[in-house]
């Protein structure tokens, strides 16, 4: 029995759709702004699976940070601002940056994106087509925020930017995911653990976001896979886990994630509104 199969065991579960990578004839693509004339915006088939997802409300600390990747947390704060970009940059990204500081035992920690989502964000894009900007729907497919490439390309320019060198420093990215209302029971974010993921399963998935191009990792069915989510979450109660390690190979660094729709979503349910906040760690 592994990690994954030892912390799930005697939880109850869901049976939802995941969606999965599918079989596609050249390598994954995206595009966030409109593509070349002529070219799709995505050539992304999904592989619809209906998977087991465990909710882990009742036994929270059975998981940490540095043994499973993720790990449920408490974030009280007072800010509420979500929609004034100018007030998170200013006044919400500090209070993050010293949470990781505390969470972590680390010094060197700098906020470097977020995403604010809703249902509604960018409603007039081709179904499934992420928008690009802070304002996203969320993600109803399996992925990983890295690639080991765009990892490595990562590091290499945001770690200097914080007086350490790659090649020497580890260097951490996180995703802190979490409500702005609750609790939060429309398409609630779905976590696969890394103890079931193997290399194979991940593939390089391309990005075209302007004039930049960055690769994800999107994520193949394979059954030994072990899903979970916390239900209701309310909007003192975050995730935080690991979007890509320099010291650990993909599969146990890149966390891979997705939205879904869960069956026991009451009718009167609020519609999602989230927030994840991606963060750089350097040390420890």
């Amino acid at each position: 029995m592994n990690r994954a199969e030892q912390t799930l065991a005697g939880l109850p579960a869901i049976t939802a759709t995941m969606n999965y990578l599918g079989d596609t004839a050249e390598a994954p693509f995206m595009y966030y702004v409109d593509p070349p004339e002529g070219q799709p915006f995505t050539n992304v088939v999904d592989d619809a699976r209906e998977v087991q997802i465990s909710d882990v409300s009742s036994a929270l600390d059975r998981f940490s940070i540095d043994t499973d990747g993720f790990e449920f947390v408490a974030h009280n704060h007072e800010f509420a601002d979500f929609d004034d970009d100018a007030r998170v940059r200013e006044e919400y990204f500090p209070i993050v940056e010293k949470f990781f500081r505390d969470f972590l035992g680390v010094d060197n920690v700098a906020v470097y994106d977020y995403s604010v989502r809703r249902p509604d964000h960018g409603a007039a894009r081709p179904d499934g087509i992420p928008v690009a900007g802070n304002s996203r729907r969320p993600i109803r497919r399996a992925h990983g925020d890295f690639a080991l490439v765009s990892g490595k390309n990562f590091g290499n320019e945001m770690v200097p930017k914080l007086g350490r060198d790659p090649a020497l420093d580890r260097y951490r990215s996180f995703n802190f995911w979490r409500p702005i209302r609750g609790p939060l029971t429309d398409t609630p974010l779905g976590l696969c653990h890394p103890a079931s993921v193997v290399e194979a399963d991940l593939v390089p998935m391309k990005q075209f976001l302007g004039e930049r191009i960055n690769h994800i990792s999107a994520l193949r069915h394979n059954p030994d896979h072990r899903w979970l989510y916390r239900r209701a979450m309310e909007r003192h109660e975050g995730i935080v886990f690991s979007s890509y390690d320099s010291t650990l190979p993909c599969a146990r660094g890149v966390v891979t994630h997705g939205a879904f729709d869960d069956p026991t979503t009451p009718i009167d349910g609020i519609p999602r509104d989230s927030i994840e906040i991606r963060v750089l760690a350097v040390g420890g």
